[in-house]
């Protein structure tokens, strides 16, 4: 049985792009490009995010653990009598290295954290950063959701730097998702309106593409809609598709595939099994080819958990595969230790952080495999989701 995350709202989490999920839910960016405390503020605002923030000592040292203790800007202040964070609340936990009073002078001080753990008074006027986001609950993770017509459960996402047609389908699919295919009216408006309000008066790339003698979408759907401009198709003018949004607005154009032009990712919103996943490591903990494997309390935060899965197929001449079909998990505490055979320590491939939908197929060298999950924190994340094959 299969239900959308519309009816999992608790589950349904993700780090915006860019971000990974470093502990505890939260997400971050490395900003490597040193910057005024004001200015990385203003930056992470941008991107509705903010500087540092670590309310508790597990706090800090999940922090410290997941970037490798890199110094960073403190969303930290001292308001005349306290010390405070970015959100307002009171920083009841701190860690300079020598003792710090607040007064009416500070206000306008400065901290970091710094490459020893310890908190100090900042001497420079730039730094590196890190941008510190609240983790995202949303059917489409990264996308926004569109529900019109025939696309009711559809995620996009609007890219406005120009590219290729192959450029942008290749970046589209590094994000589990291709260049927009359009299957109503509904859908068409709402491309054409989404360009056009984004001030793309160029046109934009669309996920048609002509090749042995049709046309098909590059998600593999049927072409069952069109809505091409007078005097099109035309392959003369070119192999690929693009919509109109200045001259023949949502009209749809032949064009060369090498053309410069913004475009429209899309992704169907995220269905998961909603198979119940007890807490704790399963009893029978053997599986083979066709059997699918979840984290404990798959779909919810997981919580600590160590467990082994031993994966075997019965015909020697096999060689075992296991698909990651979904992952996600915290980047400091939490990690999945693909091993080629049964014994040994030869890593076929480990998983830890966001990956979010995927179809990563690791295959062994023979007809067993082994996988550990090692969580030792779990928290405010969903697991992973694994079938198991042979070739």
């Amino acid at each position: 049985r299969f239900l959308t995350l519309a009816f999992l709202p608790a589950c349904a989490l993700a780090c915006m792009s860019g971000y990974d999920i470093f502990f505890d839910g939260q997400c971050f960016k490395r900003i490597n490009s040193g910057e005024s405390f004001v200015n990385a503020k203003k930056n992470c605002a941008a991107q509705n995010s903010f500087l540092v923030m670590l309310h508790s000592e597990e706090e800090a040292k999940d922090y410290s653990k997941s970037t490798n203790d890199q110094s960073a800007w403190l969303d930290l202040a001292c308001d005349g009598e306290k010390f405070v964070w970015g959100d307002g609340s009171e920083a009841k936990y701190t860690n300079f290295k020598d003792k710090q009073t607040c007064s009416p002078s500070l206000t306008d001080t400065r901290y970091i954290v710094d490459i020893n753990k310890l908190w100090y008074t900042s001497t420079s006027t730039s730094t590196n950063y890190y941008c510190q986001a609240a983790i995202r609950s949303w059917i489409c993770d990264n996308y926004d959701l569109v529900q019109l017509g025939k696309s009711s459960e559809m995620c996009f996402l609007l890219e406005k730097t120009a590219v290729s047609w192959a450029q942008a389908e290749s970046n589209c699919q590094n994000r589990q998702a291709h260049i927009a295919p359009i299957h109503d009216q509904s859908m068409n408006d709402f491309v054409k309106r989404t360009a056009v309000n984004a001030g793309l008066e160029v046109g934009v790339h669309l996920g048609l593409q002509h090749e042995n003698d049709s046309y098909v979408w590059s998600d593999g759907t049927a072409m069952d809609y069109d809505y091409f401009a007078p005097g099109f198709p035309d392959t003369q003018y070119g192999e690929c598709v693009s919509m109109g949004t200045g001259f023949f607005p949502g009209k749809w154009m032949n064009m060369d595939c090498t053309s410069l032009l913004p475009y429209v990712c899309t992704k169907p919103a995220l269905i998961f099994d909603d198979s119940v996943q007890p807490e704790g490591c399963a009893d029978d903990m053997e599986f083979g080819p066709g059997d699918e494997i979840f984290s404990p309390t798959w779909g919810q935060a997981t919580g600590p958990a160590n467990c082994d899965y031993a994966i075997m197929d019965e015909d020697s001449t096999k060689k075992v595969t296991v698909t990651i079909l979904f992952f996600e998990s915290n980047n400091c505490c939490d990690k999945l230790t693909i091993y080629d055979g049964l014994f040994g320590d030869k890593v076929l491939k480990s998983f830890t952080g966001y990956v979010g939908k995927t179809s990563v197929v690791v295959t062994g060298t023979k007809n067993a495999i082994r996988m550990e999950w090692r969580a030792s924190s779990g928290a405010h994340v969903r697991g992973w989701h694994a079938k198991v094959g042979a070739v």
